[in-house]
């Protein structure tokens, strides 16, 4: 049941009136929350995989997941994800040192320094 603020409150001292509307407010928000929620949710169900990509990218050579067929021996093609070996290590950073995520291959290339 919705109930209109104004003619709810018109004959309620302020303080009434002004926790109906931080009431109010906090519904809408919460609303607004969902909504963006449910969106981020169908958007992600769309992605190739179901996996969000972001996370298993490395950040030295940009290595992320990439997609494809596999075919089975009765040649059934279904989807599959294959993702790179990322791992979180600590590299050097200047003088400090700070949590990277980096592949395998960047860490055997020497191309990443471990702190």
């Amino acid at each position: 049941m919705l109930v209109d603020i104004e003619t709810h409150c018109h004959n309620q001292p302020s303080a009434v009136k002004r926790q109906a509307s931080i009431f109010w407010s906090l519904v809408s928000g919460i609303w607004h929350q969902v909504s963006a929620t449910s969106a981020g949710l169908l958007s992600f169900l769309r992605t190739s995989g179901g996996l969000p990509h972001m996370a298993y990218r490395c950040e030295i050579c940009g290595k992320e997941p990439w997609t494809g067929k596999q075919v089975s021996f009765s040649h059934k093609r279904s989807s599959k994800t294959w993702r790179p070996n990322i791992q979180k290590i600590r590299v050097k950073h200047g003088t400090n040192s700070r949590r990277a995520k980096v592949c395998t291959s960047c860490i055997k290339a020497g191309k990443v320094e471990k702190a």
